[in-house]
């Protein structure tokens, strides 16, 4: 009788997960509107909370791993780990939605980034499921091993997005060319340089297109060309003079 409770427990349990899975990936469609401050003030944590479901996903794989070798017995211990990542997988999404909400950040990555975060978000909450229901039916722990191997690889692709959007696309890669190039390139003549291009624009590069740029626009202002910048400019001067 009580084995067919805990049975019956584990079920509902996982079937309860994918309610907030499926409301996930509705989340996209939803718009954004007038965000109160407090909430705002959350989704700046965003970049804190998002680490705790990102280790306690590779962590779950590990433990599950060495499980399976029976390196080590952890099931309890891959239970507690599970339940953790799907909460603080909630937690995450819901603080990048409000980020999201505050306007800061616009363009094509961090609409990658969002969506890609929702489904890896989902991806979690579904690989946890199966993994309750693995326990009361044996011939799903594939399944769910499996989810957890697809869960791990969403979320190393969404930890690439959201360090391309905070420290820019070519981040990873700045210094390689530099590394593999055997050219070394000298610096043109000051009386040969040209203003913007070679004096201006270089410290924009360095210092400001991280996150100022056609895929990540911080504030809608694009410097990646001298085009947008008068754009955004003149946009600004119009609507001071509305003022």
């Amino acid at each position: 009788m009580k084995a067919s409770r805990s049975k019956y427990k584990r079920t509902a349990l996982a079937g309860i997960l994918f309610l907030p899975a499926i409301l996930l990936l509705l989340l996209p469609s939803v718009e954004p509107g007038e965000t109160p401050y407090w909430l705002l003030t959350i989704g700046r944590f965003h970049p804190v909370i998002l680490h705790f479901p990102i280790v306690l996903i590779i962590l779950a794989l590990i433990l599950e791993l060495l499980h399976r070798r029976k390196l080590v017995k952890a099931d309890y211990i891959i239970t507690i780990v599970l339940w953790l990542a799907a909460l603080s997988t909630i937690v995450a999404i819901a603080s990048g939605f409000l980020l999201y909400s505050s306007g800061d950040y616009t363009g094509r990555l961090l609409q990658q980034h969002f969506w890609i975060g929702v489904i890896t978000g989902a991806c979690i909450l579904v690989t946890v499921a199966f993994y309750f229901f693995s326990r009361t039916n044996p011939r799903l722990y594939p399944v769910y091993f499996g989810a957890l191997l697809i869960a791990n690889g969403a979320v190393a692709y969404t930890s690439h997005l959201g360090g391309s959007l905070t420290h820019g696309e070519e981040y990873l890669t700045e210094y390689i060319p530099l590394i593999v190039s055997k050219t070394v390139v000298e610096a043109k003549p000051e009386s040969e340089m040209l203003l913007y291009e070679d004096m201006i624009y270089p410290v924009f590069e360095t210092k400001c297109l991280s996150c100022h740029n056609e895929s990540r626009a911080k504030g809608e202002f694009a410097m990646n060309s001298f085009q947008n910048m008068l754009l955004r400019l003149e946009k600004l001067q119009s609507l001071t003079c509305a003022k």
